[in-house]
């Protein structure tokens, strides 16, 4: 490559990952591919300053008890409660041993998929459970 033609480049600092390239890399490149890259907001010019990007900082709450550090984040909020399958419910025991305790853990489970993935359940057990927590339903909402 010729002086003229090194003295043509962009030069490049790279923000983020653009193959082969990795962030923190610099790079020579044609005013028109430069363009091209700076374009993607992948890289800036070299000297060109790098803007920061705003983010809203994690509220924080005081705790004095805490010696080494007072200002720690929120601790986190209680998990909302969740409502045991009652003792009668269609195959209680094969849901709890595949990890199915409460009202919530099945409602979840259903939406996934389907009952009979989980093992001791055939069509016949899934559609009793079902049923099951349909009448649970429409018995809270009573």
């Amino acid at each position: 490559m010729s002086r003229g033609a090194a003295a043509n480049l962009v030069v490049l600092c790279f923000t983020a990952h653009y193959p082969p390239y990795n962030a923190g890399e610099r790079a020579g490149f044609s005013p028109e591919k430069a363009a091209d890259i700076l374009r993607s907001g992948c890289a800036v010019r070299e000297g060109d300053q790098v803007q920061p990007i705003h983010r809203d900082p994690i509220p924080l709450h005081r705790d004095p008890g805490n010696p080494v550090n007072p200002d720690v984040p929120p601790p986190p909020a209680d998990p909302p409660p969740s409502t045991p399958l009652p003792d009668d419910f269609p195959a209680k025991d094969v849901l709890e041993a595949a990890g199915i305790a409460s009202v919530e853990d099945l409602r979840t489970s259903l939406a996934l998929g389907p009952l009979t993935e989980v093992d001791g359940i055939g069509e016949a057990r899934a559609t009793k459970i079902v049923e099951a927590l349909v009448a649970l339903d429409e018995a809270t909402k009573e």
